[in-house]
């Protein structure tokens, strides 16, 4: 597996995102012919190297013709990206980012999230940095994110309805929750977009917590600053064997909602390729039900729990990967998560890994990986059934930390 850490302690935004994905190797020529199956409007993307605060770092310009008034809603940007000819995981990735700024952006002027109109991200360029990442990653062969605390600097910036102190409203609404850098410098140092980013795509914000480096990039912004680097650093590294990246690491509860559809005319060879490309698409679990449906057919529900951000792309991933003609969302509920971290424990014949569930700091869960268990059935001819009862004697002679 490859992860990308993403350093964001002088903030980010989605050009300095997308740069730092050319610094590890994304070709712009590749990145342009992707990006053409979605925009029709001509435009060029160059790079070029430049040296800022005494580090070399890639800075990407976006040339594009003036598209005077022209405003995309966030509906048009959805369609836009849906009916593309992009990779699956892109675009599923690229609807995430769209729909959690579609929401900060309904919470600030307190509008539906259908009637949206992205003002400030709706040029080509910032359209450009949202899906473009998302094609990067994928380029790039990334499976997951981690992101650094960001940093969001400090006075004011300008909004089309005027001067907004910083953090901008929707990336105040877009950060909640997240932890902050304790870095303090003048300017918006995260900007929305970059926000939106992190929000929809980062697995978890902490340390990096990665077993090896495997290459190191920097993606310059725009501005230049007398005190410090206007860079994010962008780390391609190989997840420890026994840390799971994906985690959140620590107990805490957020909210959820079920996205939920009723399907009797799809074989489940679709159906399991549909599971899986609902957990790609960011759903948290996914299971199906068998039901009898009108007429006396046999069908199935299929559900899949996810974060309220990720509604949208979940959403849009049913649509393409089901026959479904329409989706009952529930919600939204709480759900409220155990610290969690991996062992890897020596059985003396081989290795698995372990889950271990924490509640106010207290042992509560431990449970072994699967596939971990399946692979050392394989490799020592030991039944599956006994390697769990071997782990669930070690684990109860106290081997939980």
């Amino acid at each position: 597996m490859a992860w990308l850490y993403v350093d964001a302690i002088f903030g980010i935004s989605g050009d300095m995102m997308l740069a730092g994905l050319i610094d590890l190797g994304l070709e712009p020529a590749a990145l342009t012919r992707e990006l053409a199956k979605l925009i029709s409007e001509p435009f060029n993307l160059r790079s070029e190297t430049i040296n800022t605060g005494g580090v070399r770092a890639t800075r990407l310009v976006v040339e594009c013709e003036d598209q005077g008034h022209v405003h995309r809603t966030a509906s048009d940007l959805t369609q836009m990206v849906a009916e593309s000819d992009l990779p699956p995981r892109a675009r599923q990735r690229s609807l995430a980012i769209i729909d959690v700024l579609a929401q900060a952006e309904a919470r600030v002027h307190g509008i539906p999230k259908s009637a949206v109109s992205f003002h400030e991200v709706g040029a080509v360029d910032s359209i450009i940095d949202m899906v473009g990442t998302a094609i990067g990653l994928e380029w790039l062969g990334i499976d997951g994110l981690v992101f650094s605390p960001p940093a969001l600097g400090r006075g004011t910036v300008a909004c089309r309805h005027g001067l907004y102190p910083i953090p901008a409203p929707a990336t105040a609404y877009l950060l909640e929750g997240v932890p902050l850098a304790d870095f303090d410098a003048e300017g918006e140092l995260t900007t929305p977009t970059g926000a939106a980013i992190l929000r929809a795509l980062a697995s978890t914000v902490g340390p990096f917590r990665g077993s090896s480096l495997l290459k190191v990039g920097y993606g310059a912004g725009s501005r230049t600053y007398s005190d410090h680097p206007n860079v994010i650093r962008a780390i391609q590294f190989e997840p420890r064997p026994n840390i799971d990246p994906n985690s959140p690491g620590q107990e805490h509860t957020e909210p959820v909602s079920v996205i939920s559809a009723n399907l009797d005319d799809l074989s489940p060879e679709l159906l399991a390729h549909a599971s899986r490309q609902l957990l790609a698409a960011g759903a948290l679990d996914v299971w199906m039900e068998p039901v009898v449906m009108k007429k006396g057919r046999p069908g199935m529900v299929l559900n899949a729990l996810t974060r309220t951000d990720a509604e949208e792309a979940v959403t849009a991933c049913f649509f393409h990967e089901t026959s479904t003609f329409g989706v009952r969302i529930s919600g939204p509920m709480r759900r409220h998560a155990l610290a969690r971290h991996l062992r890897r424990l020596d059985l003396g014949y081989g290795q698995v890994d372990v889950k271990i569930g924490q509640y106010h700091g207290q042992v509560v869960q431990a449970s072994p990986e699967y596939e971990t268990v399946a692979s050392l059935s394989r490799a020592s001819g030991r039944s599956a059934r006994a390697i769990y009862a071997d782990v669930a004697t070690r684990l109860g002679n106290g081997n939980l930390a």
